[in-house]
């Protein structure tokens, strides 16, 4: 049998979790979780956190934020 490399879905410095992105921009947590729900901010569900790139981040800034 052979086995192919899955490609990673991305390096795991560009990938925060909700947590980290409330800290760095000073917002509640909840406000974070709320603008995935919403689709105002991209995110992946890996288990059971939410993970949020880091060029999704900057997208967003430059669109004038949450």
């Amino acid at each position: 049998m052979r086995m192919t490399k899955v490609p990673a879905i991305a390096d795991a410095d560009d990938l925060l979790l909700t947590n980290e992105i409330a800290r760095e921009w000073r917002v509640h947590v909840e406000t974070v979780r709320r603008a995935i729900r919403q689709h105002r901010l991209r995110a992946l569900k890996m288990g059971r956190h939410w993970r949020i790139r880091r060029s999704e981040l900057d997208r967003v800034e430059k669109e004038g934020g949450l």
